[in-house]
């Protein structure tokens, strides 16, 4: 376990908004799948998956009482679809942005291409662009892994999300712009959120496996497990690549089939999508963060919770996909338990979708009788 320096992880919420509505005046290019799916969910009444009724639905009164721009809830227990209320026109039908939920997506399709023989976790991130000349190169950058990568512990020079959003608003190769910051401290020792680093291993993919993101995803993930569409943003270069760490949409039904996917360790319908130890080794706690959220650690571009106390019951090894304005994909293996939100959340001192989790959902998991 590394430690982590998050000083500069906290961004004033309105200025960074301000800087993305800029950055969005370029033109975005988007690739779309579309494609009917047979899936149909499995419905039940939360009483019959041992979750108090009232809970819930006191917790949508509090949403619309309350005002909170929550769009979407899901839950989803024990397979069965038991809760699904959409607010402020929003619909199932209706693709969301998924903001850095994206980066679990591209972090279980860098387990399937390493299945597939592509890389490999432990390979040099220098080595996967040969064509590619990076400035400020010492021995440090030369043993960056896509390990380091996928737990943002690169070592390379980033501040945070406003540098994000400036690289994603210039005409500069992203992935050269990534690699050739100077190295600021060992791979695999700091935890620095960095999405760019997310987008390299967008760029890993399609380098390594000759298709574009969405397309690998289509083949791979999106088809296999019955998602019926997405959109993703890709980047303002020549290749166009997606954007590993933003810019997909997805419904939060599909959201919803993602999380139950990996409450399934990578199984769907008896068919290993996602390599059973890959889904173990990215939702395991692999890097401390110091507060990133509260509880967490990190795994391979996901959060991680070992453990937090609820009105006197545990949750344990629990973990999330999570986004800006609180986009949320909460699995508990545990409790047999996936949770969705989807929001535009920007004031973070009012009641949000985590207390929402808290106080009504977790609440609501009636306890195990042992006769």
């Amino acid at each position: 376990m590394v430690k982590a320096d998050l000083k500069s992880r906290k961004v004033l919420i309105i200025l960074l908004s301000l800087i993305l509505v800029t950055a969005f005046t370029i033109t975005l290019e988007i690739s779309i799948f579309n494609k009917p799916s047979s899936f149909e969910w499995k419905t039940s009444s939360p009483e019959k998956q041992k979750m108090n009724a009232g809970l819930l639905r006191n917790m949508t009164e509090f949403i619309q009482d309350k005002g909170i721009p929550v769009h979407s809830v899901l839950v989803i227990r024990n397979d069965y679809l038991v809760y699904e209320q959409y607010f402020s026109g929003f619909s199932e039908e209706r693709r969301h942005e998924l903001w850095s939920c994206t980066k679990s997506v591209t972090s279980a399709l860098i387990g399937i291409a390493i299945d597939k023989g592509y890389f490999a976790v432990d390979d040099l991130v220098l080595d996967l662009f040969p064509t590619k000349t990076f400035q400020n190169i010492d021995e440090r950058k030369q043993k960056m892994t896509v390990e380091h990568l996928l737990t943002m512990s690169t070592g390379l020079e980033w501040a945070g999300d406003t540098e994000y959003v400036a690289m994603r608003s210039s005409e500069t190769d992203w992935v050269q712009y990534v690699l050739d910051k100077p190295m600021v401290a060992e791979p695999g020792e700091v935890f620095n959120y960095h999405t760019g680093a997310s987008h390299v291993l967008s760029a890993i993919i399609q380098t390594t496996t000759g298709n574009s993101t969405l397309e690998f995803a289509q083949m791979y993930l999106l088809e296999p497990i019955g998602l019926e569409s997405a959109s993703w943003v890709v980047d303002n270069q020549e290749f166009k690549i997606a954007r590993g760490g933003e810019g997909l949409y997805m419904t939060p039904r599909d959201m919803a089939r993602f999380g139950l996917l990996y409450m399934h360790v990578g199984s769907w319908n008896g068919k290993q999508v996602i390599p059973q130890e890959w889904v173990k080794a990215s939702t395991s706690s692999r890097v401390t963060t110091d507060g990133g959220q509260p509880h967490s650690n990190y795994g391979y571009q996901f959060w991680t919770y070992p453990s937090i106390k609820l009105n006197g019951r545990f949750f344990n090894n629990f973990f999330a996909a999570r986004g800006m304005y609180e986009q949320l994909i909460y699995v508990f293996p545990e409790s047999n338990l996936v949770v969705v939100f989807t929001s535009h959340v920007t004031n973070y001192t009012l009641p949000g979708p985590d207390y929402l989790l808290y106080n009504f959902i977790l609440s609501a998991i009636l306890p195990t009788v042992i006769l």
